[in-house]
């Protein structure tokens, strides 16, 4: 945001030069004074350079890191198998079933990407967040509801209806504004009746999607424009195209492997007469690009069913150029208008044809118009849209033309709509706008605007709960600053700073006082309860890197203490006038990979020791400080993973007990995302259960339990345990899945709070899961042999449960309990095997059984017999098992070469084919969905393997050395 960096910097600078803390104070309420309302303002712009970091680039960095890309297939397994899990769950343990409360707020929203009108009821509207969904209403905005929570992709980039049939509806998902971090997708969406329920249609590995163009009279026919995966090149980019409402997709147009399709516009006369607009973005760990060769004009006279489409160059700039938005006249159907990006970010001009593309001409005259338009990230827009008379340029305002170019007016400027523009049209003699701040509509010409939703879609990066009041909660949030409020003020939260909001902490010497802070650590202290702020950042060198979200705390020991963390940490003693010491050197590994690559992320204090501190890394550095000596410092993150430290605990009931939890992605690793200490760091212990592979954030550790009751916050919603970390289960029953960035614990209320990125702050009644703990219940079984009913005695029976195993044998009697006790709700694999003592039931006659089976001169009459007989597991009777079965008796090998002895089968499994066992794949465990009571009923039958005939000795030890030569010498 270089004008938030503008202003921040040259207070910076006079600070620099103040000579006490009241200077201080006088120049930050110079500009209160000026216009306060102006200040706030240019926070909120978000003028930013692309070099610099965005808002959602910490979250793309916390998950890649030390890698240039995210790991997107596992991050999307991550939440395919989290949905999966948490599906397959018949209920919820006690306690864990309540819906989460909102708390608001509803008058602050997120950013929306694209509105929807129904084409005949403008009452019935759809609209889609960046990261919140998909919400609807059927009254004009009255009421609204989430339509697309049941999917764990919530990140829309456009929804169109199909004009002739309004109850199909499409949506194409992912974020195509593609800051630091675009939320990615995973394909098109359609609705058969009006946006209620949807369906994936493919075109998943597009990520992206800018817009969805449906046919006028055919709703089958549909035209997508894909972006791709911005953080690598590939060939999942585009002009996508179906003919039968998704079945089946074609790709119509190519541009390259790094430039996808940024904008549609079919001609409203002639739906064959299609123009695109590509654009070459990349953008990662390591690239940023965002103009190139590819950002131009295509036109297609057939639909791009052909070879017909149409490169436009004549009038138009030929390099440099950077995103493309396209608009149709709806008035003449040769008139196309082009908004055109350049490599400044700033905007080349308005482009118009009235020829159909055959030459183009730039209507803007005036370059102060244009430099105005997109605030120097004209990357972030690229709508535009026409009337029969009026041009529509969406940039951090709304502008129009009404005399082809010549004059433009700022619509927006000094109203209620916030900054940002995103989507826009006119139906009627109403005005739709959507905007980094919500959805908006204009009656009067745009001379007023009224928010269109109440919708609480708010992307919060930290909560704090307000602790002289009741059910009142401080929150910080992107593009939104610093929030106040709760749920009896649910649609009248309180901004009390600008820029993008993190941590606000309140000291318990003095109720008036609050800190807050906006991004990269720029701290501010209130004296008065939010009524002025002063900078609070005095002696923290400027030089330092900093993290986008920085961290700092208040001591709960020492009241006048406070700590921060730049890529080393800072000390404060005097809560008044902040002055910071330096109390370590860099904790990270240098700047290595970037300076925003290595800072400190989080710190906490010991409960106990208030001279001990525990720090954590963006590169996977974790220290402690030695208490007696503050200033000297222990690396103790030997055998943690080399991932970004999201949070560092200490635990409420014990000193020497510590927790960290990480972020980050791999593909077939289980990244460790919780770890635990209970020597002060020497030795780590992971406590993830059976917790999804999903990045955590955040930890909550619940006092007076003696740390057994857990709460984790992660990308897909919060979980939490009350053992400990054996078991997990996903907290509430209405929490969509979206990323959590912070969780607190508000004493007074007994309420989780939760700083949701999306849909604002939510609370859930911590009572209900102290309340009662879930039972722990047995699980036994009996095995026996298939035909005589007799006990299998030294069967190792193992239960799975997630990634721990657990072991038990069968007695004399065949029955065997597992020791461990699970809790309600587990999913359990139990599964048996036995190795078996050299020849037990093997003999001539077995071999001479399966000749006589393969021969067909006599067959196997059991079913249980045919498996037996299946010596080598190939699913098949041949004369490889009788060699098998030969080489065994003779003692030319101890067990058969898979090295198993027998076979279980579920005891009430019916073989479809008795005659044939192996036409269906048989099950050889027992899988329990959700334990719900004590299991006694985990029986199976046991087939040794070789032994046609049931001959073997089930109660034989497998290591019985006496007995097995007693047996090869009866049978010699």
């Amino acid at each position: 945001m270089s004008m938030l960096k503008i202003i921040v910097v040259s207070i910076l600078f006079l600070l620099s030069v103040a000579e006490s803390q009241a200077q201080q104070k006088s120049i930050f309420s110079f500009f209160k004074k000026q216009n306060k309302e102006k200040l706030e303002k240019k926070y909120e712009k978000k003028h930013e350079k692309e070099s610099e970091m965005r808002p959602d680039e910490l979250f793309y960095q916390q998950r890649a890191y030390p890698d240039e890309y995210l790991d997107l297939k596992a991050y999307r397994t991550a939440f395919e198998k989290a949905q999966s899990q948490d599906d397959a769950r018949a209920g919820a343990q006690q306690g864990f079933e309540h819906p989460w409360t909102l708390q608001g707020p509803t008058n602050i929203r997120g950013r929306i990407n694209t509105i929807a009108i129904h084409p005949t009821n403008t009452d019935i509207r759809l609209v889609g967040f960046a990261v919140g969904g998909i919400w609807k209403t059927i009254d004009a905005g009255k009421t609204w509801k989430p339509v697309f929570d049941k999917e764990n992709i919530l990140a829309i980039g456009h929804i169109a209806y199909a004009p002739s049939n309004p109850n199909i509806v499409y949506v194409g998902t992912g974020d195509p504004n593609i800051t630091g971090y675009p939320f990615i997708g995973n394909g098109v969406y359609k609705s058969t009746d009006g946006g209620e329920t949807w369906k994936n249609i493919g075109l998943s590995e597009t990520r992206i999607i800018s817009k969805v163009v449906v046919h006028p009279t055919n709703p089958d026919l549909v035209y997508v424009g894909a972006m791709g995966l911005p953080f690598e090149r590939n060939e999942h980019r585009g002009l996508y195209k179906t003919s039968d409402g998704g079945t089946s997709w074609t790709k119509a147009y190519y541009f390259s492997d790094q430039a996808g399709v940024i904008d549609i516009a079919m001609n409203p006369f002639n739906a064959q007469q299609i123009f695109i607009a590509g654009w070459d973005r990349i953008r990662n760990n390591k690239e940023s690009i965002v103009t190139g060769p590819n950002c131009r004009i295509v036109k297609s006279n057939d639909g791009f069913s052909g070879n017909s489409a149409i490169n436009q160059t004549v009038g138009l700039p030929a390099t440099a150029n950077g995103r493309i938005g396209l608009a149709y006249s709806p008035s003449n159907s040769n008139t196309v208008y082009a908004e055109i990006m350049g490599d400044k970010d700033y905007i080349k001009g308005v482009y118009k044809t009235i020829s159909g593309g055959a030459s183009w001409s730039n209507i803007i005259t005036n370059t102060l118009y244009t430099d105005q338009f997109s605030g120097g990230f004209g990357w972030y827009f690229g709508r535009i849209y026409a009337t029969a008379n009026d041009i529509y340029v969406l940039g951090v305002d709304l502008w129009r033309t009404k005399d082809n170019g010549t004059t433009w007016d700022n619509l927006t400027e000094g109203t209620d709509a916030h900054v940002d523009m995103h989507d826009f049209f006119i139906r009627g003699n109403t005005m739709y706008l959507a905007s980094d701040g919500g959805a908006y509509t204009s009656d009067d010409d745009g001379v007023t605007w009224k928010a269109m939703e109440q919708i609480p879609s708010t992307a919060y990066y930290k909560v704090t709960t307000h602790p002289y009041g009741n059910g009142v909660y401080c929150g910080g949030a992107q593009d939104h600053g610093t929030l106040l409020g709760g749920k009896n003020n649910i649609n009248q939260w309180k901004n009390i700073q600008g820029g993008d909001g993190f941590r606000a902490s309140f000291t318990p010497a003095n109720k008036k006082y609050i800190f807050t802070e906006n991004q990269y650590g720029t701290l501010w202290l209130s004296r008065d309860s939010a009524q002025t702020f002063q900078l609070a950042s005095f002696g923290i060198n400027n030089s330092d890197r900093k993290a986008w979200d920085s961290p700092y705390f208040v001591s709960k020991l020492v009241s006048n203490n406070m700590y921060f963390g730049t890529h080393r940490v800072y000390k404060n003693t005097n809560i008044n006038n902040p002055v910071w010491s330096v109390l370590s050197e860099d904790l990270t590994d240098g700047a290595i990979f970037g300076s925003i690559f290595h800072v400190v992320t989080c710190m906490d204090e010991s409960k106990q020791d208030t001279n001990k501190l525990f720090v954590g890394t963006s590169d996977g550095r974790v220290w402690r400080n030695n208490s007696k000596s503050p200033t000297a410092w222990i690396d103790i993150g030997l055998g943690l993973p080399k991932r970004y430290v999201t949070s560092i605990h200490t635990s409420p009931t014990t000193d020497q007990t510590v927790y960290i939890t990480q972020s980050g992605y791999k593909d077939n690793v289980f990244t460790p995302h919780i770890h635990k200490s209970t020597e002060n760091g020497t030795n780590w212990k992971s406590i993830n259960g059976n917790l999804p592979l999903l990045a955590v954030n955040d930890l909550f550790i619940l006092p007076n339990h003696a740390d057994s009751i857990l709460f984790a916050a992660t990308d897909g919603g919060i979980y939490a345990t009350i053992n400990r970390g054996e078991f997990w289960q996903r907290l509430g029953n209405n929490m969509p899945y979206l990323p959590i960035y912070d969780i607190e614990w508000d004493e007074k209320n007994n309420l989780l709070v939760a700083a949701t990125h999306g849909r604002a702050i939510m609370t859930y009644p911590i009572d209900s899961v102290t309340y009662k703990a879930p039972p722990l219940l047995s699980v036994s079984g009996k095995i026996q042999t298939a035909l005589g009913l007799k006990p299998v005695r030294n069967v190792v029976v193992n239960a799975f449960v997630g990634t721990k195993k657990y072991e038990t044998k069968t007695d004399s009697t065949g029955v065997f309990r597992f020791k461990t006790t699970f809790p309600i709700g587990s999913n359990i694999v139990v599964k048996p095997t036995k190795k078996d003592a050299g020849s037990n039931g093997l003999s001539t006659a077995d071999i001479l059984d399966i000749q006589k089976h393969i021969l067909a001169t006599k067959k196997i009459i059991n079913t249980t017999g045919i498996v037996a007989a299946d010596a080598n597991k190939s699913s098949t009777i041949s004369v490889a098992d009788m060699v098998a079965i030969r080489k065994i008796i003779l003692g030319l090998q101890d067990t058969f070469a898979h090295g198993e002895g027998w076979r279980f089968i579920p005891q009430t499994y019916q073989f479809p084919n008795t005659q044939n066992p192996f036409s269906n794949v048989f099950p050889e465990s027992i899988t329990i969905n959700s334990l719900d009571t004590n299991r006694t009923d985990l029986n199976f039958m046991g087939i040794r393997i070789g032994d046609t005939n049931e001959s073997a000795n089930p109660l034989l030890s497998p290591n019985s050395k006496e007995k097995e030569k007693a047996i090869r010498r009866k049978e010699e």
